[in-house]
C-alpha cells in the first residue's frame, strides 16, 4: 500500500488552490518510481493511489513531485491532466531526452512546477507553470534576480515552508503568488478582544455538548434564541436522507429526533464550522479530519461503537488557533473529560497518542509517523486506511448534498 500525506497550498487570500501529495517511500516525497502494476489480483492492494486522487482531493488540483525516471517511463493511469501540476527537479540544458519527456507532458495538458534548488537554465523558464522556491534557501536579493528572469515568462511562484503567520506575510510582500506550508495551523497572538456574544453562545453549546450530563433543555434554549444555529438545524433534520416520515417544524421535536449522540455530533461540527468562519476554511477541514480519524482509531483500539470522547479531542485539537486564545483559557469553559484535557494540555494518555499519529502524517512527518504507529501497536498501512477514510468522510460533508454537514445560509 502507497502511503502519503497532503499538504495544502494556498493563493495569496489563502484559499486552497491544490494539495501536495507526499509520499513516504518516494525519494525526498517524490511518487515511487516503482508503482506496481494493476491487475485483477493487484488491484484490492493497490488503490490507494485512485483513492488519494480521486477522493482525497475532492475536486482540488494535486501536486505531484516526479522523478525523472518516472517522466521518462510514463506516468499512473490514475493521473488526468486538468487535475494535476507535475513537479520535477531543475532541467539541464543538455538533458534533450527529459526535455522532449516534458514537452510532450505539457502538450498532453500537464501542468509543470519547476524546483528551484539550484541555478536554473533558460530551459526551466520555457518549460514552467510554476516555480517552486523553499524560502529556507534563498535570499531577498536572489529572489529578487530570480523574479526578474522569469518576468517575461508567465510563470507562478510557490513559496515552500511557510511555517507562520510572520512567514506568510514575508512571502506576500516578497510577491509570491502561492504558499505552501502550515503557518494556517498556528495562532497568531493577536491583540486579544473580548468573544462576539454569537462566538460565545457557540463556545457554550459545545460546552453543553461535551458535557456527560447532557441538558437538553438548556440546548434547546440556545437553538431557539440563535437564528443560524436554527436554521442549520431545520436543514439538517428535514433533510429527506435523516427523516423520511414528516416535515419537523419545532426545536424541541428535531433535538428529540436526533438522538443524544447525533445531536452532540451535529452541534459540535456546526459550532466549530461557525466559529472558524472568519479564518482559513483548511483549518476546519483539518479539525474535522482529525476529529473523524482520532474517532475511527479509538474504535479500533477499544473496540468501541460510540468514541465520541476520542472525536471531540481531534476537533478541539485546534480550537486555540480557531478563537487565537490559549488552549487552557479555552478548556476551562468547555466541561470534557480529563482524557481530553491529557491530550490536549498534558500531551499524554491514549487521545494524545492518536492525535500524535494523524499530525505526523498530516506534515509526513515520517519518523514520527513511525513511532506513533509503534506505540498505537497498529500498523503504518492501516493509521494510513483510516486517514483516508477520514479525509473521505469530511469531503461528504461538505457537498451540498450532503445529510452531515448543512451551510448556513449566506
Amino acid at each position: 500500500m502507497i502511503v502519503f500525506a497532503r499538504e495544502p497550498i494556498f493563493d495569496e487570500k489563502q484559499r486552497l488552490f491544490a494539495y501536495q501529495l507526499v509520499f513516504r517511500d518516494g525519494e525526498e516525497g517524490a511518487l515511487p518510481e516503482l508503482l506496481p502494476e494493476l491487475n485483477e489480483e493487484t488491484a484490492e492492494a493497490n488503490t490507494s493511489v485512485s483513492i488519494g486522487l480521486e477522493e482525497l482531493l475532492s475536486g482540488f488540483v494535486s501536486v505531484i513531485s516526479i522523478t525523472r525516471q518516472t517522466v521518462l517511463q510514463g506516468l499512473p493511469a490514475d493521473f488526468t491532466p486538468q487535475d494535476t501540476v507535475l513537479e520535477i527537479p531543475g532541467i539541464e540544458a543538455s538533458d534533450i531526452e527529459l526535455i522532449e519527456a516534458v514537452k510532450s507532458l505539457r502538450q498532453q495538458g500537464y501542468r509543470i512546477s519547476i524546483q528551484n534548488d539550484r541555478t536554473l537554465d533558460t530551459i526551466n523558464f520555457d518549460l514552467a507553470d510554476y516555480l517552486k522556491i523553499n524560502i529556507n534557501h534563498i535570499s531577498r536579493q536572489t529572489l529578487s534576480q530570480l523574479q526578474q528572469d522569469i518576468s517575461a515568462h508567465d510563470i507562478a511562484t510557490i513559496a515552500t515552508n511557510v511555517q507562520n503567520p510572520e512567514q506568510y506575510q514575508k512571502c506576500v510582500d516578497a510577491g509570491f503568488h502561492y504558499f505552501q506550508g502550515y503557518f494556517f495551523l498556528s495562532r497568531q497572538h493577536k491583540t486579544q478582544k473580548e468573544l462576539p456574544a454569537n462566538k460565545l453562545s457557540l463556545l457554550s453549546l459545545l460546552a453543553q455538548t461535551s458535557d456527560a450530563n447532557i441538558d437538553m433543555d438548556k440546548i434547546r434554549s440556545t437553538f431557539e434564541h440563535d437564528a443560524t444555529l436554527s436554521y442549520l438545524l431545520m436543514r439538517f433534520i428535514n433533510n429527506p436522507l435523516i427523516n423520511k416520515s414528516h416535515k419537523i417544524t419545532s426545536i424541541k421535536h428535531a433535538l428529540t429526533y436526533l438522538g443524544e449522540l447525533m445531536l452532540r455530533k451535529f452541534a459540535a461540527i456546526v459550532s466549530i464550522a461557525q466559529l472558524n468562519q472568519d479564518n482559513v476554511q483548511e483549518l476546519l477541514q483539518v479539525s474535522l479530519v482529525r476529529a473523524k480519524y482520532c474517532e475511527l482509531i479509538d474504535a479500533e483500539l477499544t473496540d468501541s461503537q460510540d468514541a465520541m470522547s476520542a472525536f471531540m479531542a481531534g476537533l478541539f485539537s485546534l480550537i486555540d488557533v480557531i478563537l487565537d486564545r490559549d488552549m487552557a483559557e479555552l478548556l476551562e469553559q468547555i466541561p470534557i473529560s480529563a482524557s481530553i484535557n491529557e491530550a490536549l494540555l498534558e500531551q499524554t494518555g491514549p487521545y494524545y497518542s492518536i492525535l500524535a499519529s494523524v499530525k505526523s502524517l498530516e506534515s509526513s512527518s515520517w519518523l514520527p509517523f513511525k513511532k506513533a504507529a509503534k506505540d498505537l501497536n497498529i500498523e503504518e498501512e492501516d493509521l494510513h486506511k483510516y486517514y483516508l477514510e477520514a479525509v473521505k468522510w469530511n469531503n461528504l460533508l461538505h457537498q451540498s448534498q450532503s445529510n452531515m454537514f448543512p451551510q448556513a445560509k449566506p
